[in-house]
């Protein structure tokens, strides 16, 4: 696919991802492609950045709907499904290089079922917290309201 023919001058384009990888050095494991290799995906940020792309916040999405900003031309935004710990060791620290924002969509607990899903919890700790983490997510089935910012992805 080719990001930068989804760039528009009135429109937003939003890309959505669910994984960044080091490599396809398991291509059963990832056989829907799911995560995308992180070459690929700093490729697909240099395309969109050197075709004119402008990338914005989902916050800023908001304040264009709502007046309070002026659409920039071929804007995109970067959404990450699902809360994979790839999520914040690869993509983040890549899209952290070239100044690109990104909404991270967390999964905290399976539908109707209250257990809490391991990877999301993992994600969002220092290594060696998870179960500290897993415990205070699955207790108070939120996020902290300022974890993402004590990561530095905020």
């Amino acid at each position: 696919m080719n990001y930068s023919q989804r760039l528009n001058e009135n429109t937003v384009a939003i890309f959505l991802f669910h994984g960044v990888i080091p490599n396809h050095k398991n291509p059963i494991r990832n056989y829907t492609r799911k995560h995308m290799a992180q070459d690929e995906f700093k490729s697909v940020i240099e395309d969109l950045l050197a075709n004119g792309g402008t990338p914005i916040s989902m916050d800023d999405v908001l304040n264009i709907h709502n007046g309070k900003m002026r659409l920039p031309k071929k804007s995109f935004v970067f959404t990450f499904d699902d809360g994979f710990e790839n999520n914040l060791t690869c993509a983040a620290s890549i899209m952290k290089e070239f100044k690109i924002p990104g909404t991270f969509y967390v999964t905290t607990d399976f539908v109707d079922i209250p257990t809490v899903v391991g990877e999301t919890c993992a994600m969002l700790c220092p290594p060696g917290d998870a179960a500290a983490l897993a415990r205070a997510v699955q207790h108070m089935h939120a996020l902290p309201p300022d974890a993402l910012q004590e990561m530095g992805m905020a």
